[in-house]
Order: C-alpha cells, then sequence, then structure tokens
C-alpha cells in the first residue's frame, strides 16, 4: 500500500511543478507581441555570380596586356599607362563589387539588398521602377531617386518572382519592365 501511495504522491508533485512551470512561461509571453514576419529570400545562383566576376577578372587581364603593348608603341611612359588602366580598372570593380547577389524581401515592404560590397535598405514604397534583363539570366535594376541597385537574377525563377510580387503589392503604383 505504501508503494501506490508514494507512486501517486509523485505523480501529483510532478504534475503541479510542470504545472508552475508552464504558467512561468505564460507570464514570460506577451499578449501584445506581434509574430515574427517571415521574409523571402531570393539569390542568384553563385555560377553565375562566378561567371560575371571571373568575366570581369579577365577582361582587366586582358586589358593591362593589351593596352600596355598599345602604350608602348605609341611611345607613351609605361607608368603613366598602367597609372590610367588601374584607375579604370579599380574603378569598375568598386562599382561591380555593388552588384547584389542576395535580395530579402518582407510582407510589409521592406527590401534588403546585399552585394559583396555593401548592403542596400529600402522600401517598396520608395522605388517607382524596377526593369528586369532581357534575356533569362541577367540584372534587375532597382531604380531610386538617388541611386539604383542591381540584382544578379534568373528571370523565371519562383523565387524571385514572389518577391517581386510582394513588392508590388506594397506599392500598387511601382512599373515594371520586362519582368
Amino acid at each position: 500500500m505504501a508503494a501506490p501511495l508514494l507512486y501517486r504522491s509523485g505523480f501529483i508533485l510532478f504534475n503541479h511543478v510542470n504545472h508552475l512551470v508552464s504558467r512561468a512561461q505564460m507570464a514570460k509571453k506577451k499578449p501584445n507581441e506581434p509574430k515574427a514576419i517571415k521574409s523571402i529570400v531570393y539569390q542568384a545562383p553563385s555560377a553565375f555570380v562566378g561567371i560575371f566576376y571571373l568575366v570581369i577578372a579577365s577582361w582587366a587581364v586582358f586589358c593591362v596586356v593589351f593596352l600596355e603593348t598599345v602604350f608602348s608603341r605609341m611611345g607613351i611612359s609605361v607608368l603613366y599607362g598602367l597609372g590610367m588602366i588601374a584607375f579604370i580598372l579599380v574603378t569598375m570593380c568598386y562599382f561591380s563589387l555593388a552588384f547584389a547577389y542576395k535580395v530579402e524581401v518582407w510582407h510589409d515592404g521592406r527590401i534588403k539588398l546585399t552585394s559583396i560590397r555593401k548592403t542596400f535598405h529600402a522600401r517598396a514604397q520608395d522605388i517607382p521602377y524596377i526593369e528586369g534583363p532581357q534575356l533569362p539570366l541577367g540584372f534587375v535594376r532597382f531604380r531610386l531617386e538617388l541611386e539604383k541597385g542591381y540584382l544578379f537574377a534568373v528571370k523565371n525563377d519562383d523565387t524571385l518572382q514572389k518577391a517581386l510580387s510582394v513588392i508590388r503589392g506594397n506599392n500598387p503604383d511601382i512599373r515594371f519592365k520586362h519582368l
């Protein structure tokens, strides 16, 4: 008789502790706490991004080799020519590193474009125009008032189309071209 009584008291004690723990957890939760807003994330294929930067690097090597021979034939100082080429290539690389490889769109209209050089935040209401690529692969251009954001994109990707539809839903006045 002592064993069932001990078992029963342990069971009652366990239920009481479990009840206290669940009440403590309920007290920690705020009733008016908003639910986490999910976002739609589109990331460009890494092969596409890699090929783009490989073409940029090969173009840089070609320019250095070709223009160095042109400058030497013309009798222009090699240092002057290499300085000019270096300026052009650094500028080109600086701007090409700002092309975004990932876009994240929240249902409330926030947009985040992520590139190697920077992360760009915007709202769907601030974007009057989005232009897509004319080919299946290319860049999607987000035009704002002061700057433009470019995104590596596969035009027919479902995730990209969902992200663009969320942007369209938050800004009915937005204009789309080639999308």
